[in-house]
């Protein structure tokens, strides 16, 4: 189960995340301008904000941008859709698997415990 959902459910948390950092994952300098010492004082002062100072904000932004924007999400994803087969091809397998016979004495015990 916990396969279907998160094969169902990550593409909406790669969307949050990418909603909560918004547009500057995709638009904040590259690594190369970043080490570029007289350009770095320029990018930390504008990424400073609130308690936090602009190396620490555009090192998170660049985890961000990595797990939001980079070829290793594109793998992630396609991962997670095909990587043990389709969600169809994964829901026969457990179909075929799975102890129902175990879960329904469960909810049996668990039926008769309630008092009405």
């Amino acid at each position: 189960m916990s396969k279907l959902y998160a094969n169902a459910h990550f593409i909406d948390v790669v969307h949050g995340l990418i909603d909560i950092a918004g547009g500057l994952i995709a638009t904040m300098p590259s690594h190369d301008d970043y080490a570029n010492t007289e350009e770095r004082q320029y990018i930390s002062k504008y990424l400073r904000g609130g308690a936090i100072d602009g190396d620490t904000r555009y090192k998170i932004m660049s985890l961000v941008r990595e797990l939001g924007a980079s070829h290793l999400m594109g793998y992630l994803l396609t991962a997670m859709i095909h990587a043990e087969g389709s969600e169809v091809a994964s829901k026969i397998g457990m179909l075929r698997e799975y102890n129902y016979k175990e879960a329904e004495e469960l909810i049996n015990r668990i039926l008769n415990k309630i008092k009405i």
